[in-house]
């Protein structure tokens, strides 16, 4: 599968996350701080982009959108934030094929790399490179996640393994 030529020119895709039960992936463009929903056809392999949506409020300016995933139940899909230093928090809607922001979160340190959540969904983590720490969310499924960063030296990617007992 190739995005070259795909998405609009300047969105710059970074990275990509797909539904785990519809038909639709979704991909954070790195260049204009938007996310794309895409239909997915894994019969063909085929992406057709659809809704656009700011991964920032109104009004930011230099901003580049790094990590996104998706939540363990499918309800939210977030975006790390560098630039704005935050988590954006998208509500998935019309059984995926559509993306509301619901807010932003500070990630609680500067230039969020990449995120992280628990199999559970019950943890985030952000791995903020340029204040060398990460910040530990408590995810709430209402409110979204609320955390205090710890520090690390230059944390830039996190890897979350499965839960025991």
């Amino acid at each position: 599968m190739t995005f070259h030529g795909l998405l609009r020119p300047g969105a710059g895709p970074r990275h990509l996350v797909f539904h785990p039960t519809a038909p639709f992936l979704y991909v954070a463009d790195e260049l204009d701080s938007t996310v794309t929903v895409c239909a997915y056809d894994a019969d063909r392999a085929a992406v057709t982009p659809g809704q656009v949506v700011s991964t920032v409020p109104d009004g930011v300016r230099e901003n580049l959108p790094a990590e996104i995933l998706i939540s363990a139940d499918s309800r939210f899909v977030y975006v790390s934030n560098r630039g704005h230093d935050s988590i954006a928090r998208f509500a998935v809607e019309a059984d995926g094929e559509r993306l509301r922001l619901v807010d932003t979160v500070s990630c609680g340190g500067q230039w969020p790399r990449h995120i992280a959540v628990t199999p559970d969904g019950r943890w985030m983590y952000a791995s903020n490179q340029n204040s060398n720490s990460v910040t530990t969310f408590r995810v709430d499924p209402a409110s979204g996640p609320a955390g205090e960063p710890f520090a690390t030296p230059s944390p830039v990617c996190l890897l979350i393994g499965g839960t025991t007992g």
